[in-house]
């Protein structure tokens, strides 16, 4: 499948599906800015086997597990109001305060773009 990206500023979204190792899902990279280097921040893979999410992947890749039955709205309801506190917890440069406003449009672009690319896989499979 294709990879849509979604842009904010200085921040860009990564959504693809990808298969892993026997195991599939919808795929959300974060990129941004650290010390004013492009840098993966964060990856949301919201697989069915083995749902997970990946913070600071740039620096020091801390791994957690998604423990919801639906990975891909967990995903969407963890970055639907925490932008700048992701931002911040992954290491990144503080987002101004337009991409924080920005976020709100970037966002709907997300979870319409997330939730199409779920449908797709599923259509295909049938």
């Amino acid at each position: 499948m294709t990879q849509e990206n979604v842009t904010n500023g200085r921040f860009r979204w990564e959504i693809n599906y990808r298969t892993l190792r026997g195991d599939e899902g919808l795929s959300v990279r974060l990129l941004g800015p650290v010390k004013n280097k492009t840098k993966e921040l964060a990856r949301f893979d919201c697989f069915q086997n083995s749902p997970h999410y990946h913070t600071a992947v740039y620096d020091h890749n801390t791994i957690r597990s998604i423990e919801n039955a639906d990975p891909v709205s967990w995903f969407l309801d963890h970055v639907r109001d925490g932008f700048g506190d992701l931002v911040a917890r992954t290491g990144g440069d503080a987002p101004t305060e337009l991409e924080i406003s920005n976020h709100t449009d970037s966002y709907a672009t997300i979870e319409n773009r997330s939730r199409h690319m779920v449908e797709n896989a599923a259509k295909a499979d049938t």
